[in-house]
């Protein structure tokens, strides 16, 4: 076997083939390896990478003894050997939350920290918010939460965006807050039995 080694010898017997992807001539692959050859030199020149881009052989290679000795049965300790680590297995489903669509009213000045919806599957991360004056969502464990102390008497129909770090699925919740404020100008008194009933448009408030 001491034949003249030739690209041809190796395109046919030994598995080379054409790396038409990185260059139109001169450039080979077989396996992880990329094997980049000087025609123009004599005798063949071969610079040869792993699946790592480390040059692992260059030199030349006068015959088909050369090549099995010096390259062929050297090629799997070349491989490359790069560390792997264990990547958490996404969730078979992606974010998924218990409400999408979030009613509610507060009173002005007022302390807040009321649950929006609970999320399942995977953490996430909020891709826009509330622009509701002195409020904002907040996340709480699995919770969305809406916290705060509103400051300016509005009512507010927004749309908040989350997604899921680990899928990438993103989800809508439909935020629907009315800030009101206590206005005696606007009660309506009614009697029940020996109770008075202070009626507003969100609720009845009791004065004994």
């Amino acid at each position: 076997m001491n034949e003249l080694f030739t690209v041809n010898y190796a395109l046919f017997y030994e598995g080379w083939k054409y790396a038409k992807n990185i260059a139109p001539y001169n450039v080979y692959q077989l396996d992880q390896f990329i094997i980049r050859v000087r025609r123009n030199d004599f005798y063949l020149v071969l610079f040869i990478y792993n699946g790592c881009q480390e040059l692992v052989f260059c030199g030349r290679i006068y015959t088909i003894r050369d090549y099995k000795m010096k390259i062929k049965r050297h090629l799997n300790k070349w491989k490359c050997k790069l560390t792997t680590t264990v990547t958490p297995t996404p969730p078979t489903q992606g974010l998924v939350i218990s409400n999408n669509d979030y009613t509610n009213s507060f009173l002005l000045a007022s302390s807040v920290n009321d649950l929006v919806t609970n999320t399942f599957n995977e953490d996430f991360t909020f891709i826009s918010n509330i622009n509701i004056s002195g409020l904002t969502l907040v996340k709480s464990g699995t919770e969305i939460r809406i916290s705060g102390t509103p400051d300016t008497l509005e009512i507010y129909n927004q749309t908040v965006l989350v997604q899921g770090n680990i899928t990438g699925v993103i989800l809508s919740i439909a935020i629907n807050v009315t800030i009101y404020e206590l206005n005696p100008e606007f009660y309506i008194l009614l009697e029940d039995g020996n109770k008075i009933l202070l009626e507003n448009n969100v609720d009845f408030i009791i004065i004994e």
